[in-house]
C-alpha cells in the first residue's frame, strides 16, 4: 500500500507597524508531517533595509519576522522562541544594547544566537555587543545582503544559498 504525499506551503504577511512574512514548507504523508523550518526574528527599524533582509531569507526559505523596536521584539519573544536574532542597535525606544542585556538575563531566551546589525561600528560597540553576548557583531556597510543571508544560514546550520548568479 503507497501512502499520499503532498507539500504544504504556507506564507503570511501582516502589514502596519510591524511585517510577519513566514515562509514554511512541509512534506505530509499519511496523517503526520515534518517541519524543519527554521525561524529569524527580524529587529531593525530602516523598512528598506528590512524589507530586503525579508525577501532574501523568503527566497531561501528561512521564515522570517520583523519588528520595527525592540518593545514589539520582546513582545514577540513571550510567545515565541525564533532559532536566531537579527538585532540592530540604533532603534526608537530602546536600543539594541539594552535589549540583548535584558533577553540574557532571561533563562528562556539565553541560547537564542543573535547576531547585530549595525551602522555603529567603533571598536567599544563591538565589544559591548559581543561582551552581551552577541555571536556575531556585523557593521551594515562592511557586508552585502548576500553576505548577511549566509551568516544567518550557517549559523542556522542550513546550505548556503546565495542570491547571486
Amino acid at each position: 500500500m503507497r501512502r499520499a504525499s503532498a507539500i504544504i506551503l504556507w506564507i503570511t504577511f501582516l502589514t502596519s507597524q510591524q511585517t510577519r512574512c513566514t515562509l514554511q514548507i512541509c512534506t505530509l504523508t499519511g496523517d503526520t508531517y515534518s517541519m524543519s523550518q527554521k525561524n529569524v526574528l527580524i529587529v531593525e527599524d530602516d523598512p528598506f533595509l528590512a524589507g530586503l533582509i525579508v525577501d532574501q531569507l523568503s527566497k531561501v526559505g528561512i521564515a522570517n519576522h520583523l519588528v520595527g523596536n525592540a518593545e514589539d521584539a520582546l513582545d514577540y519573544l513571550a510567545k515565541n522562541k525564533p532559532d536566531i536574532i537579527l538585532l540592530d542597535i540604533l532603534l526608537p525606544g530602546m536600543n539594541g544594547f539594552v535589549f540583548l542585556e535584558g533577553i540574557r538575563r532571561k533563562l528562556a531566551l539565553l541560547h537564542i544566537p543573535v547576531i547585530i546589525l549595525s551602522n555603529l561600528g567603533q571598536k567599544n560597540e563591538i565589544d559591548r555587543g559581543v561582551a552581551l553576548g552577541a555571536i556575531e557583531y556585523m557593521i551594515k556597510a562592511e557586508y552585502t545582503l548576500d553576505q548577511i543571508i549566509e551568516k544567518v544560514q550557517r549559523i542556522l546550520a542550513l546550505p548556503s544559498q546565495s542570491s547571486s548568479p
